[in-house]
């Protein structure tokens, strides 16, 4: 069984995202497809270390999308995770 993880990133100095532009920080808008065993892990480890990675690598991941086989959850800025 295959699982796809896609990661988009686009960047071209600063990035503009909504209303806002933000001068050096890339952002991620992550798509998760198959969040079974370890698509679950890979969102654990986005939970645990969103703030480090804002704080100290200036990557705003955003997770936008997680679709199983019957049904997808959608976001214009971010899925809380801690939910």
């Amino acid at each position: 069984k295959e699982q796809l993880v896609e990661i988009l990133v686009k960047q071209n100095g600063s990035v503009r995202t909504g209303d806002r532009t933000q001068a050096n920080v890339t952002v991620a808008c992550v798509g998760l497809v198959g969040p079974g065993l370890v698509g679950k892990a890979l969102l654990e480890q986005f939970r645990q270390n969103l703030s480090t990675l804002k704080a100290e690598r200036q990557i705003d991941v955003r997770v936008c999308a997680i679709a199983n086989s019957k049904k997808m959850l959608l976001s214009d800025s971010a899925i809380d995770l801690d939910t």
